[in-house]
């Protein structure tokens, strides 16, 4: 998901202990978030995952374009005519091709093989997306290996933590570092996405019963209708400046 449950409830001012609404929350968290990756939204995965890539460069092509980015990691490139990837070595990164992670690009040293027009000639298995990471609690116990973003920033545990007693409240990950350490080479769903995500979902919370009421005036008059289940026009521009541009 493009953001957490905690920080849906917080906008909605609904208290952490309530958990009365906790699954009809996410629900609409995960329609919201599915919504923003298609079509009318960025048009591409936004969430993390690994992926396999089949890509059938032209003559002379120096530049594969992955379709999700951030690229996390690369776990191969092979090169191949008439599908015969498991036959083929794979490239190596820095010495065969090197990476843009952010833009999602793979440069090749040379230029990329290419096979019969549209053709796959080229396979590439990676990790790309933005990672879903639930914001830290106070109050939650964590076991070791967990993530957690606070403030922006994401932390390992390396030490089991408790739930505290009743009325108390563990220590922000950036001051105990007995618990926690700060995790590298992550990249967080960028904030004008993830907020963008928050007013979607708090949108349609707010007119579950009156599912395509975009707004409305006081009293009930100048009613703004959209077809239901489609994206605010400011969510719609937020997820534009995210869609892949060059294929």
């Amino acid at each position: 998901m493009l953001a957490t449950l905690a920080q849906l409830k917080a906008k909605l001012g609904i208290a952490t202990a309530d958990t009365t609404l906790d699954d009809a929350l996410t629900a609409i968290l995960e329609e919201v978030s599915s919504a923003m990756c298609g079509p009318s939204g960025a048009g591409r995965a936004l969430e993390r995952a690994s992926r396999t890539f089949y890509a059938a460069p032209e003559p002379a092509q120096h530049s594969l374009y992955l379709p999700v980015f951030p690229i996390v990691s690369i776990t191969e490139v092979v090169e191949a005519l008439d599908g015969a990837f498991d036959d083929e070595t794979d490239l190596t990164e820095d010495t065969d091709f090197w990476v843009d992670e952010a833009r999602g690009i793979l440069h090749r040293v040379g230029c990329w093989l290419a096979g019969r027009p549209g053709e796959p000639s080229v396979r590439v298995v990676y990790t790309a997306g933005y990672p879903d990471i639930a914001a830290w609690s106070e109050t939650a116990a964590y076991l070791k290996g967990a993530q957690v973003e606070d403030e922006g920033v994401v932390y390992d545990c390396i030490v089991a933590v408790t739930a505290p007693a009743e009325g108390e409240e563990n220590t922000a990950p950036a001051s105990d570092t007995t618990h926690w350490s700060e995790a590298t080479d992550q990249t967080l769903v960028p904030a004008d996405l993830r907020l963008a995500c928050l007013s979607e979902a708090a949108h349609r919370y707010g007119n579950r019963l009156a599912p395509g009421v975009q707004s409305a005036g006081a009293g009930g008059g100048n009613v703004s209708m959209q077809e239901p289940g489609a994206l605010l026009p400011a969510t719609v521009e937020v997820c534009r400046r995210y869609r892949r541009l060059t294929a």
